[in-house]
């Protein structure tokens, strides 16, 4: 039986895909010889996230936790590690009731911990996460206006939910370089876990970079032909998202592998909606920062948000980024990988990730870690 269970909760673009790559690799010594159990074959366990608030995925999700506690019963580690950034979209509430639920013995020994990106940062990085995939076909401006009206970015409200769910089980850690063990996501999570500062990492971090401004603008070229091809096919509307989600993943590999725009710049919040981005989410980084921290680093951060991430107008044209020869080279690519998508979404993706597994691992096809 395993001594404790961490459940590490995410936020989405906290770096949860550089630690689940730790995690699941192994490539980390424990001080004192401790030994740690990540369980399941999958870089991580959103798929036990999804369980609580997805539909379609609902109807085995006892199975599947009741799964996980056959592998904590199975192993005498010290620690074992879930790992879902998912759980962002998750009831606290919910996942204490699958707990006592299928996890019997374990609800005493949990400890949870969620990191939270500052708000002017995750605003930018959720913007070119959704338009990355073709989730979004506007400007940030709009993006902007819509997180606002949803309170997407509201964070007391739900991370106090979590402490009043499971109490001073449960920590927030504020996703600041400065602010993070080492200056580092991975080195912090392992001293949270032991308490100690004796684990050491091995090999190279993985890291999952950020695309450029012009790298966004061809991405959204491909999704136009895409678009106006599925179109032409009278594609019906949930396999194009399908299709579409697929594809993105697939171009975005090879971008990311060739390098292709990566001197364009980094996307930037316009300097005319920066003020508005502050005068929104001030209140609440002042609230997180009062109920959380020593300090006050999400007001800090967006305090910094005019130097650090503000910039003049960007387009979203890849003409104005790439000459004619590179965009029909892109084209034409695009168009093949198009027509195997449309057809079967579902191979296309399997087939495309295998292929980068066998390939030296080029990059991570993950969602929104």
């Amino acid at each position: 039986m395993v001594k404790e269970l961490i459940i590490h909760l995410g936020d989405t673009k906290t770096g949860s895909t550089t630690l689940q790559g730790v995690l699941r690799s192994g490539s980390y010594t424990l001080p004192d010889a401790q030994q740690l159990l990540y369980p399941g074959r999958h870089l991580n366990h959103n798929y036990l996230a999804q369980g609580l608030y997805r539909k379609e995925k609902k109807a085995g999700n006892t199975r599947r936790f009741r799964k996980l506690h056959q592998a904590l019963e199975s192993s005498d580690a010290d620690f074992a590690v879930v790992s879902a950034e998912h759980f962002q979209f998750a009831s606290p509430r919910h996942l204490q009731q699958v707990i006592q639920e299928t996890l019997p013995g374990y609800e005493h020994k949990i400890r949870l911990i969620s990191y939270v990106r500052p708000h002017a940062e995750k605003l930018l990085s959720a913007f070119s996460e959704q338009i990355k995939f073709g989730m979004i076909k506007g400007g940030i401006r709009g993006f902007f206006n819509r997180m606002s009206a949803r309170g997407t970015l509201d964070y007391t409200p739900r991370f106090l939910e979590w402490r009043n769910t499971f109490g001073d089980r449960f920590e927030l850690r504020p996703f600041v370089r400065q602010e993070l063990f080492r200056e580092d996501i991975s080195a912090d999570f392992f001293h949270f876990l032991t308490g100690e500062e004796g684990t050491e990492l091995q090999g190279k971090t993985v890291d999952n970079p950020a695309l450029t401004v012009g790298q966004i603008a061809l991405l959204q070229h491909v999704h136009h032909m895409f678009r106006s091809e599925a179109a032409r096919q009278e594609i019906d509307r949930k396999l194009m998202r399908r299709a579409l989600t697929a594809l993105s993943q697939a171009v975005t590999q090879e971008i990311k592998r060739t390098g292709i725009g990566k001197e364009t710049g980094r996307l930037h919040i316009p300097r005319s909606l920066i003020g508005k981005v502050i005068d929104r989410y001030q209140e609440d980084a002042a609230a997180l920062d009062a109920a959380f921290f020593t300090g006050i680093p999400m007001m800090e951060a967006l305090q910094a948000a005019p130097q650090k991430l503000s910039g003049k107008k960007q387009s979203f044209s890849a003409a104005d980024y790439f000459d004619t020869e590179t965009l029909l080279g892109v084209e034409a690519l695009s168009g093949a990988l198009s027509a195997l998508a449309l057809h079967t979404p579902e191979q296309f993706q399997k087939k495309m990730k295998a292929a980068y597994r066998q390939n030296g691992n080029r990059g991570s096809t993950g969602g929104r870690g």
